[in-house]
């Protein structure tokens, strides 16, 4: 700021740690994400390989 200020993360709100995925909850779904990006992707490699005939 330009006073020099800096702002304070208010206490009574809990700070999110450095490494998100460091949360169960969090790592969970990411695994879940990826999965499903992995299975649309593999979908679409099918489909493209029935549509070209090989």
């Amino acid at each position: 700021m330009a006073d020099g200020v800096r702002s304070v993360h208010p206490a009574a709100e809990p700070r999110l740690p450095r490494n998100p995925l460091r949360r169960p909850d969090w790592v969970a779904q990411a695994i879940a994400e990826a999965s499903a990006r992995r299975q649309a992707a593999v979908a679409a490699y099918r489909a493209a390989r029935e549509a070209t005939g090989d």
